[in-house]
């Protein structure tokens, strides 16, 4: 039995018969990524039990108002979903995030696919890279995985110039072995390119310059062949990406599993991609108070991050994106985890800021705020 179930298994055992909702602290990644797995099945059981746990980020709503210098408060509790590498709330993060960088990339037509007996230039790249199973081992491959590749790319430059820019996804074959599908953009150097028909036909480069860019990739080896158009190959690469996100093959489950497992980003790209490519970050909230010609102020309202755990409602099928409760009507047992949340809040000075999200345990946001900041994608109503 694996740590998850564990954890399930004595949430479901000491609820009460009356109740639907369970929660719980639920198991930290930390704890899973510790844990001794023997096989490639362990990790993916491991995946399976901690992705199947719906973790939810917890935050406490205070509504003051002020009146004739009386002040009342009342509070409700809000729960966010939180992303998980194959949830929804994460499938839709890296999903937007792709689409966003699609919308900014130039549609360039390098050539005309269409007479194959010409000789093309073009300036980018479309290459794959495997790892050969004599040389390493499959956890080395995984662990090194990053370090190689950009290696790779330093390499790259240094033998054609700087001004390369890519966008890379991983992938696992059913070995468990990773392989790297990138898309390389050349600014200052073009390649001749000639349809090659064989097995996997394609645009390919002359033979000399083909094994001169396959000797800088030292895990094993390369497929490479020549881009005509930059949004098609794109969205080639998007596919892996897509597959990556929503596959429920054994080999879709295996790539999460193990990118989970070695902690590796589903895909990464240059910001040379587009100029104004930005991240998320995470900035200090001016809290301003708005008054009343008498110095009144008026209804303030303020949302406190108070950590995460684990929500279940056995009587539901679908996880609930956003769920938001009345003091006076939170679930009892929601009720106990939120005091056991507040209590460390509160009385642990020491407390340290969570994994996720990336601002301090016990800062404090407006409700519209954190409705952005952690769900981006439309409406949050309830079900939705």
């Amino acid at each position: 039995m694996t740590l998850g179930q564990e954890n399930l298994t004595t949430a479901l055992q000491s609820e009460t018969k009356e109740s639907e909702i369970l929660a719980y602290q639920g198991t930290s990644l930390r704890s899973f990524l510790n844990s001794d797995y023997n096989t490639q099945e362990d990790i993916k059981d491991a995946y399976s039990d901690w992705v199947a746990e719906p973790l939810y980020l917890s935050f406490q709503e205070t509504k003051t108002e002020y009146y004739r210098g009386i002040e009342s408060s009342t509070r409700k509790y809000s729960f966010s979903l939180a992303s998980k590498r194959g949830n929804e709330i994460y499938n839709k993060r890296c999903i937007s995030r792709f689409n966003e960088t699609d919308s900014k990339i130039p549609d360039i037509q390098y050539f005309d696919p269409n007479n194959k007996h010409e000789i093309k230039t073009t300036q980018s790249l479309f290459i794959t890279l495997t790892y050969n199973p004599d040389k390493v081992s499959q956890s080395e491959a995984w662990l090194g995985i990053g370090k190689d590749f950009n290696l790779f790319l330093s390499k790259l430059r240094q033998s054609f110039g700087t001004g390369i820019s890519q966008i890379r996804s991983w992938e696992s074959h059913e070995s468990g072995y990773p392989h790297i599908h990138c898309l390389l953009y050349f600014s200052k150097i073009s390649f001749q390119v000639h349809w090659h028909t064989s097995k996997n036909s394609n645009w390919r480069l002359e033979r000399k310059t083909k094994d001169k860019i396959s000797g800088l990739w030292a895990g094993g080896f390369t497929d490479i062949f020549g881009v005509y158009d930059s949004k098609k190959a794109f969205h080639y690469l998007g596919k892996y990406l897509y597959k990556y996100l929503t596959s429920q093959s054994e080999k879709g489950i295996l790539t999460r599993a193990l990118t989970w497992y070695y902690r590796k980003r589903a895909f990464s790209l240059s910001t040379a991609f587009y100029p104004d490519l930005k991240t998320i970050s995470t900035t200090k909230i001016l809290q301003m108070k708005q008054v009343t010609i008498e110095g009144d102020k008026l209804t303030v309202y303020d949302l406190t991050f108070l950590g995460c755990m684990v929500i279940l409602d056995v009587s539901k099928k679908k996880v609930e994106t956003w769920l938001s409760y009345n003091e006076s009507h939170l679930p009892d047992q929601i009720k106990d985890e939120v005091l056991e949340l507040e209590r460390k809040l509160y009385e642990d000075s020491s407390i340290s800021p969570g994994n996720f999200p990336k601002i301090e345990t016990g800062s404090v946001m407006s409700v519209e705020q954190v409705k952005s900041f952690f769900l981006p994608f439309g409406n949050i109503e309830k079900g939705d």
